[in-house]
């Protein structure tokens, strides 16, 4: 299910990274009440508080790299729903086999847009990009993020005017640890890669947000 989500402008915002910001902010006029005050409203809310520290802050700490207690047992839940299991998932055939597809696509100047959906893909395209010394260009999105799509066909009209890079796109619905390990917050996100370092990185769902992705491209094209 899409979750709750602020969109401003061209990016897009959880609404679980933007409510702690708040409450941080209210704190000064939380202190200032007196204690017999804040007593009851503590008490009248203790349901609201225990529902946030279920949703919004267990998202935080997985995002942060902090899991709750119930983190492995939900990631485990997503996989039997979704029909496989984390040992199929990352299979080595697999792996093996999305890394030739990677290569065929390199070797054939497709300017295909390739989907990662799990970590060990992720690992496999940054080796390629090692290998080949080419650029990974990764696509944070999400179906329910209007700037994500509006922004899509111009990412892969980019994609067809740099065939000797790697492109690629990756849904933070279906892999969330991705979003997580990228340090991504807002969508949509572009990051360009060589190998595993990051070196650049632009969000917003405008045309304009593909320059700095465009620059990177061009001056290693000048490089060769």
């Amino acid at each position: 299910a899409p979750m709750p989500l602020i969109c401003i402008g061209p990016v897009c915002v959880p609404i679980s990274a933007v409510l702690p910001v708040v409450l941080w902010a209210l704190r000064p006029l939380w202190e200032a009440l007196p204690a017999p005050m804040r007593e009851r409203i503590a008490a009248a809310v203790r349901p609201l508080l225990a529902w946030l520290d279920h949703t919004v802050f267990s998202k935080l700490r997985r995002l942060f790299g902090r899991p709750s207690g119930t983190g492995a047992a939900a990631g485990s839940a997503r996989a039997e729903q979704n029909g496989a299991s984390t040992s199929a998932s990352t299979a080595p055939q697999a792996i093996a086999a999305f890394s030739r597809a990677l290569a065929l696509a390199l070797d054939g100047s497709s300017g295909a847009v390739h989907a990662i959906g799990s970590t060990d893909e992720l690992a496999a395209a940054r080796e390629l990009s090692a290998a080949r010394s080419c650029a990974l260009v990764l696509d944070f999105t999400a179906p329910w993020c209007g700037p994500c799509q509006r922004i899509k066909p111009h990412y892969a009209a980019l994609a067809k005017k740099h065939p000797s890079h790697i492109f690629a796109v990756i849904d933070v619905d279906e892999a969330p640890e991705l979003q997580a390990a990228c340090g991504v917050l807002v969508l949509p996100t572009f990051q360009v890669c060589r190998g595993a370092q990051k070196v650049a990185q632009a969000s917003g769902g405008v045309e304009s947000t593909l320059d700095t992705i465009r620059d990177v491209l061009d001056q290693a094209r000048k490089g060769q």
